[in-house]
Parts: C-alpha cells; structure tokens; sequence
C-alpha cells in the first residue's frame, strides 16, 4: 500500500513579495473592520510512505504527527502543515 501524505507551507515565509501583497491585503481589511488573515498556502512535497497493509487511521494519524512535529522543528519558519495520509 502507498500514501500520500501532501505538506504544505505559507508562501509568504519564503517570498518576500508575496508576504508584503499579503500584509497589504489583511491591513485593508482590518481597516474595515474584518479580523480575518489572508494566507498563500502552497504545496511543499509529498511525502510517500509504502507500508505491507492499509493502515489504521490511528496509525496515519501517528504518521502525519510525526511528520508535522519533525519538519516544523527544523523548519518553524515556514508554517508547514502536513495533511492526512492518502491511500493511492
């Protein structure tokens, strides 16, 4: 069996660019009262993990926190999320 676990990251950690259109856009907004922040989510990888039976959804949740706390650990900069695995 393979999953697909997709990790995602904010675009506007790594650009620059992006992060100032943002920063522009939530400051627009506040000033018409909306709490709400806008984000630019993008896809980072996929992390692929091929096990010998389907899993569990307590053991693809043990996979996908695991993966979450390790690359946010050595990446905290780049607010990544990692999604629930998919079966292929």
């Amino acid at each position: 069996m393979t999953y697909n676990f997709p990790v995602e990251f904010d675009v506007g950690s790594v650009l620059p660019s992006v992060k100032e259109i943002t920063d522009t856009v939530n400051d627009s907004m506040s000033a018409f009262g909306f709490n709400e922040k806008m984000s630019i989510r993008g896809e980072l990888l996929q992390m692929i993990v091929n096990t010998p039976r389907e899993l569990t959804d307590e053991e693809n949740e043990t996979i996908r926190e695991a993966a979450q706390t390790t690359i946010t650990e050595a990446f905290p900069q780049y607010q990544v999320k990692v999604g629930k695995g998919l079966l292929q």
